[in-house]
């Protein structure tokens, strides 16, 4: 799981991906970061029990009723990473991506691996939930940034809800500019 640390530099961006269209941008995303500082990308789905009912993992055939939870989960993200390099073709950072599939809670794995990767970065997508529902719930992106050693960066796509100060990121794509938050580590 772990890579080789060269000369004590992180060499890579995390992304942890849910398989939402929110991920899909959030790594769209870290893939033009990561192009444009020399930076490799290691893609993560934690496979997990969610608090408020077990996580969905919807079967596609008959022969993967059969297989373990976190070969479908694989199967997911290998065809998460087809879509999404369809998406951008002329990526070789994301052509180049490495993935991994882990069980545990996000909130806790997530920074466990941008440890153990020596990763630089961990770029998250997030829906921005009201404030009132992060309060009650928290959100795993709150989590991840109060417990990683890692810098945070958290790309927002709700455009109703913009804070201030935030850039704007334009898209290679076109389509409406990434909101970014990035926290120390």
């Amino acid at each position: 799981m772990s890579q080789t640390r060269t000369a004590g530099r992180a060499r890579s961006i995390l992304v942890p991906v849910d398989f939402s269209t929110v991920s899909g941008d959030a790594l769209l995303f870290a893939a033009q970061l990561a192009q444009r500082s020399s930076l490799s990308l290691i893609v993560l789905h934690v496979v997990h029990e969610d608090v408020n009912g077990p996580v969905v993992y919807p079967r596609r055939n008959e022969r993967e009723q059969v297989l373990p939870i976190d070969d479908i989960a694989r199967n997911m993200l290998e065809n998460f990473m087809i879509d999404m390099r369809e998406q951008d073709p002329d990526s070789a950072v994301l052509a180049n991506a490495g993935t991994m599939v882990v069980s545990g809670l996000p909130a806790t794995r997530i920074p466990e691996i941008a440890s153990l990767t020596d990763a630089a970065l961990i770029v998250m997508g997030s829906n921005d939930r009201s404030r009132l529902s992060r309060l009650f719930s928290g959100s795993v992106s709150e989590k991840v940034i109060r417990t990683s050693h890692v810098p945070v960066t958290i790309v927002n796509f709700n455009n109703s809800s913009r804070e201030h100060g935030s850039p704007e990121v334009p898209r290679m794509d076109g389509a409406e500019p990434f909101q970014v938050r990035t926290e120390p580590g």
